[in-house]
C-alpha cells in the first residue's frame, strides 16, 4: 500500500505537465458577497495559455491577444510544485496573478480537465479604500 500514495501524486503531477491550460474562473467572496474578478479581466489576459512544464518551470502563453504588442509571446515564470499530498499548488516567483511572489493555492480537485483551487486572502486597495479579506477562488480548464 506505500507505492499507492506515490503513485496517485505522479498521476496528478503529470496531469498538470499534459495541459494546455487556461483561467476560466476567478473570483473573491467574502461577507459582502462574491465579486466576479474572471468578468473583470481584459480579454487579452483571458485568452492566456499556462503551462506546467515537466522541468517544474511554469510558462504563459499569450496566445492571439497580447495586452502590450511588445510583450513576448511566451514567457516562462516561475516554478511550480504539488505538495502535501496534492493538496497544496505552489507557484514560486510567478506573476500568474499580476503580483511577483510565491502563491500556495489550495488545491479543491485535480483532474484531466480541471485545477480548482482556493486561498484565504486579504488586498490591499489603493488608499483611502483599506483592504479586502476573503476567500479567493479560481479554475484552470485544460485545452489541450
Amino acid at each position: 500500500f506505500s507505492c499507492k500514495p506515490k503513485e496517485k501524486e505522479k498521476e496528478k503531477d503529470q496531469m498538470l505537465k499534459e495541459g494546455k491550460w487556461k483561467i476560466t474562473k476567478l473570483a473573491l467572496s467574502n461577507s459582502n458577497g462574491t465579486q466576479d474578478l474572471y468578468g473583470a479581466m481584459s480579454d487579452c489576459d483571458k485568452d492566456n495559455f499556462y503551462f506546467f512544464n515537466a522541468d517544474n518551470s511554469f510558462s504563459l502563453d499569450e496566445s492571439t491577444l497580447k495586452c502590450n504588442a511588445s510583450d513576448p509571446q511566451t514567457t516562462t515564470d516561475g516554478r511550480w510544485a504539488l505538495e502535501q499530498n496534492n493538496t497544496k499548488l505552489v507557484l514560486k516567483e510567478s506573476t500568474i496573478f499580476g503580483v511577483k511572489g510565491d502563491e500556495n493555492l489550495n488545491v479543491v480537485s485535480i483532474t484531466t480537465s480541471s485545477i480548482e483551487f482556493s486561498k484565504d486572502t486579504t488586498i490591499t486597495l489603493p488608499a483611502p479604500l483599506g483592504t479586502v479579506t476573503g476567500k479567493f477562488q479560481g479554475t484552470f480548464t485544460n485545452v489541450k
